[in-house]
């Protein structure tokens, strides 16, 4: 297995490494600093250290270019997180409870901050995993966290960024959980000859559909007032995603409907208020704007 590292996300030129395998390179990676009063956008562009981890087929002279077509297969899982609703605290607590057990890793993005925390999630998944799969995979890991992502996470030669940070890389948080390998569908066709496979839908133990975890929701609520803000973030999310695509005054009626079963509940304006950000970031991701 290899991981391949850009300068720059404009670079479609790509350079393996192999040393150690992908999971334990993210883990490891020590976090770049940003020159204090770089443009972040420039530097992203130019800079910033990316990633893009499985196997990309060498060009006729030997270097390696990233594109849809030469990425062969994935062996590590990303999802990014930027419209994140609520604390570091709370997103950190609704990944570690979706994938309890299994092998990830969570750190802060380029844009990080404390008023608008933004997260790259990574797991470590127990095969290779060709284009189909691996988006179905996403989906089913987007799933389980129930809140709004990045759908760029499913381009299938997406370029990954790696720690950087505009602070002291001492001080960098980087979340690292050890566990089982996430469960990936085994691809049925060579993957040296890349594409389509029959549609998978993983299942595994104890997980709840999407209709399921509305219909929890609906008959018992947001839970506990510790919890309430990330149950409701979670529910109207799942809600609004693209594969559901409920209309907005049926979302907002729904979540009306889960709060009055919740047995401390949520305050009007403050339920008001997270359902509008909510609704706007979903907006702002699909560039209905």
């Amino acid at each position: 297995m290899t991981i391949y590292e850009a300068k720059g996300f404009q670079s479609n030129l790509v350079y393996p490494f192999d040393k150690i395998e992908p999971f334990q390179y993210i883990e490891r990676f020590k976090p770049l600093v940003v020159p204090e009063g770089a443009n972040i956008e420039e530097f992203k562009r130019t800079q910033a250290p990316y990633c893009i981890s499985g196997k990309v087929t060498p060009e006729k002279h030997g270097s390696y270019k990233r594109n849809n077509s030469s990425l062969i297969y994935r062996d590590l899982i990303f999802l990014d997180y930027d419209d994140i609703q609520g604390t570091s605290e709370s997103f950190i607590e609704a990944v570690s409870s979706a994938l309890f057990g299994y092998s990830y890793i969570l750190y802060p993005t380029i844009k990080h901050c404390l008023e608008k925390p933004r997260f790259r999630l990574v797991v470590k998944p127990d095969n290779v995993m060709n284009e189909v799969a691996y988006k179905q995979v996403v989906k089913d890991i987007a799933d389980k966290i129930g809140l709004p992502f990045d759908s760029t996470s499913l381009t299938w030669s997406q370029l990954q960024g790696l720690p950087v940070t505009t602070g002291d890389p001492d001080n960098y948080q980087r979340y690292v959980n050890r566990g089982k390998d996430y469960p990936v569908p085994k691809a049925r066709q060579n993957l040296t000859t890349q594409k389509n496979t029959s549609p998978y839908t993983p299942k595994t133990s104890g997980q709840k559909s999407i209709t399921m975890r509305v219909i929890d929701t609906l008959l018992h609520g947001f839970g506990d007032e510790g919890g309430r803000n990330v149950a409701l973030t979670r529910f109207v999310g799942i809600l609004l995603n693209r594969w559901v695509d409920c209309d907005i005054e049926t979302a907002y009626e729904l979540t009306q409907i889960a709060n009055s079963v919740t047995s401390s509940p949520i305050p009007d304006k403050e339920l008001d208020r997270t359902f509008e950000s909510i609704v706007k970031a979903e907006i702002r991701k699909r560039g209905l704007t």
